[in-house]
């Protein structure tokens, strides 16, 4: 753009001071505009429903297998579903934007994995210091 040009589009926004402001925070900071109400309301119940559905799967091998299983049987089972969810769930959503599928799921997946084995430890860590304290 030619620095006339520019000058020329530069006083006709500063005209128009929120169109001004929207297009520097875009521009500049990378911010996009807010979502309408109904949009947010939207995507929160849809963000509650995802945790809800998603969220019970390692609870369903315990309510499934509970008196067919060992405990340790049923753990490995959750573990089997949590991960066939999530991957699951990186497929929907690489979908949902038009990525590859399996690259999506296979992200989701080592996340989620990565996350739940940190969870594991600490807790494991946890339970070896309480037990040093008694």
């Amino acid at each position: 753009v030619e620095d006339s040009d520019a000058d020329t589009m530069l006083n006709l926004l500063l005209k128009y001071k929120p169109l001004f402001l929207e297009t520097m925070a875009h521009f500049e900071l990378g911010l996009l505009p807010p979502d309408s109400d109904n949009t947010v309301w939207r995507k929160g119940f849809t963000t509650f429903l995802s945790f809800i559905t998603f969220g019970c799967a390692p609870l369903s091998a315990y309510i499934l297998f509970w008196h067919l299983r060992s405990p340790q049987e049923i753990f490995f089972l959750s573990i089997l579903a949590t991960a066939a969810t999530l991957f699951a769930l990186g497929f929907l959503k690489a979908r949902l934007v038009k990525q590859h599928g399996v690259i999506g799921g296979l992200q989701i997946l080592f996340t989620g994995a990565f996350a739940a084995s940190v969870a594991y430890f600490v807790g494991f860590v946890a339970q070896q210091l309480l037990r040093f304290s008694e």
